[in-house]
């Protein structure tokens, strides 16, 4: 599986927020994960923007007493290969009789280093070969772009989160 693990773990906080309520705490963890399960489809799917083939991505989360986890991804073969990348190889045709039929260009609808999909796709003349040599596709790296983006993303909402619910329940038990 092509895939993405965000986790954070809060025991280092404990003391900052060990008056607060497991239900409050709960409440910005689940706020973290969904925003997070939300960004990571988000970005996920616009790396596929200009496909036609539209791979499926899923999104698990764990919320414990002491953190958050969230895992996204997808075990679209097509998409593993763009993410990271394939050797030189032989294609031949898949039964007898028939050669293989492409158009003569292509230009790649993804580049490496970039979160996105672009324009691209076939181009040219058609020609038939009995065998081919690909040059490989270099590794478009997409699950480690979103990783380093959604980290420090999603544990500065989390820590915004808490601070959050911190206030509103030192004015709720103010208020008492």
């Amino acid at each position: 599986m092509t895939e993405v693990f965000i986790d954070h773990n809060i025991d280092k906080w404990q003391r900052a927020i060990e008056r607060l309520p497991e239900d409050v705490l709960m409440r910005a963890m689940k706020q973290t994960a969904q925003t997070t399960k939300r960004d990571l489809l988000r970005r996920f799917r616009r790396t596929v923007s200009t496909w036609r083939h539209k791979p499926r991505f899923e999104i698990e989360e764990e919320i414990t007493p002491t953190g958050v986890s969230v895992l996204a991804g997808t075990d679209d073969k097509v998409y593993r290969y763009v993410d990271q990348g394939t050797r030189p190889h032989t294609i031949e045709p898949r039964g007898p009789g028939y050669p293989l039929r492409f158009q003569s260009g292509y230009a790649a609808k993804t580049q490496p280093g970039v979160l996105g999909s672009g324009q691209g796709g076939p181009s040219g003349p058609y020609v038939h070969a009995w065998r081919v040599q690909h040059p490989g596709t270099q590794a478009r790296r997409f699950t480690e772009l979103i990783l380093t983006e959604m980290v420090p993303i999603t544990k500065a909402l989390l820590v915004k989160l808490i601070h959050k619910q911190l206030i509103k329940h030192a004015r709720w038990a103010a208020r008492r």
